[in-house]
């Protein structure tokens, strides 16, 4: 296996506990935290709002006490709830990798409510449980619209703390200096990918990147490990070039190995790692 190549010549230490400071980020762990609890209330608020307006919409104002096998649907409508938020964790609509970018949580979020309803249906049908379809028809796809449009709005929020430094992914960005300035330059322009470029640790002609970016250069190649725990970074962002060979990106992979640090790499070099990729849709990239 082969080693990573060091900088041509070393570089000053930057005062690392000034950039822990100026990049003080609040970490993944925290923020995501929330976020994940944000739109699980937010899902369950938006379909407890659809079972009541299916009772509204079919018995009127004063049909609460309406059932159905001793069931009423009042009580039907808040039971679904935790079935519809179970079915939407089992289809991974709250995994970090499809939250705030693409249109995968979309899609995964709608495919999941298009299964409560057809498993509903089911069950009715099996049962033989008379349900009124007028309820039926408004709360199922009020449900189902809601939940989109409701992550819709979250990430209009997540977007605006973005734009605002917030609920961000601090990144160490690695490569030959050429690409790690192009890198650094384009992640800079897309705040809304949540990555924000803390650091890099480049090979090559450090002083164009230095001069070219407000990023400090950290170290060289050998020093991606240690860079990552002192600035408390989450994720590593490959800009292949010249100096750095498929074995180099192995190694590194395996050193980030159960540590939740993410490995970010272009779609052309997915062969490094095989089955472990997941796909992050990133703009321009």
């Amino acid at each position: 296996m082969s080693v990573m190549e060091p900088a041509v010549a070393r570089f000053d230490t930057p005062d690392l506990a000034a950039l822990e400071q100026s990049f003080a980020a609040e970490p993944r762990s925290t923020w995501l935290a929330a976020y994940r609890r944000s739109l699980v209330a937010l899902d369950a608020a938006i379909l407890l709002i659809a079972g009541v307006l299916g009772v509204l919409v079919r018995f009127g104002v004063g049909a609460f006490g309406q059932e159905v096998r001793g069931v009423s649907y009042l009580a039907g409508s808040v039971l679904l709830v935790p079935a519809w938020l179970a079915v939407l964790s089992l289809s991974r609509c709250y995994e970090e990798r499809f939250l705030g970018n693409g249109t995968e949580e979309y899609r995964r979020v709608a495919d999941a409510s298009f299964r409560v309803t057809a498993l509903i249906v089911f069950v009715l049908f099996m049962s033989k449980t008379d349900v009124s379809r007028g309820f039926l028809a408004v709360a199922l796809p009020v449900g189902l619209v809601g939940v989109v449009a409701g992550r819709y709005g979250a990430r209009l929020v997540l977007q605006r703390k973005r734009r605002r430094g917030q609920c961000m992914h601090k990144v160490v960005v690695v490569g030959p200096a050429a690409q790690a300035l192009e890198m650094t330059t384009h992640l800079q322009s897309q705040p809304l990918t949540g990555l924000q470029v803390v650091g890099a640790c480049v090979a090559g002609d450090t002083r164009r990147y230095r001069d070219a970016t407000l990023v400090p250069v950290l170290g060289s190649l050998v020093d991606v490990i240690p860079v990552l725990e002192r600035l408390g970074a989450d994720s590593v962002v490959i800009a292949k070039g010249p100096g750095i060979t498929t074995e180099d990106l192995r190694h590194l992979s395996y050193e980030l190995e159960g540590t939740g640090i993410d490995l970010l790499v272009s779609p052309r070099l997915t062969n490094v790692m095989g089955s472990r990729i997941s796909w992050r849709p990133i703009p321009g990239l």
